[in-house]
């Protein structure tokens, strides 16, 4: 993560840049790496992807997505998933947030506790909101998990990762 806990005016550039305001609404955004409960399912494995994580609204289809994106290089969007029907986004501890994708679960771990707390309310209130998130799940990245994992499997953290129980 950058050595900075909250997003300086350079890094809110940058998402104003690759996530412009013509084609969506950010609503938040917070510095966030992104790990996968993949290949094992029993624990977290670190995507490699960080940057900041915007929620943002797609005014061109009315629906809800997080986006990451690159602050260090210039690769704009690196990431994203868009929240469909039904979405369950869980606040597991102020600074570890997971929800499930296509194909595994996905954990979202956040640098700053308000940035943490803010994403939190709007995403889980995403409800209230145009479009209330009807889209169905399109991360950029394919994972493939032999069965379902579901929230009740996470775990607390067992030495700073949190594990999945079947």
């Amino acid at each position: 993560m950058p050595s900075t806990s909250t997003l300086t005016k350079e890094e809110k550039d940058k998402i104003k840049a690759a996530v412009p305001s013509s084609s969506f609404k950010v609503q938040t955004a917070a510095l966030a790496r992104i790990y996968y409960a993949y290949p094992n399912p029993q624990t977290w494995s670190y995507s490699g992807i960080q940057g900041a994580l915007a929620f943002v609204l797609d005014l061109s289809r009315n629906v809800f997505c997080l986006k990451m994106v690159d602050i260090v290089g210039t690769r704009g969007v690196v990431w994203q998933h868009e929240l469909y029907d039904g979405f369950e986004y869980y606040e597991d501890r102020p600074y570890f947030h997971t929800f499930e994708g296509d194909e595994c679960m996905i954990a979202i771990v956040l640098a700053d506790s308000n940035e943490a707390k803010t994403l939190y309310k709007k995403v889980t209130s995403k409800k209230n909101a145009p479009g209330g998130g009807k889209a169905k799940a399109t991360p950029t990245r394919k994972k493939t998990v032999k069965g379902k994992i579901d929230k009740s499997m996470i775990s607390g953290p067992k030495d700073g990762l949190h594990v999945l129980q079947r």
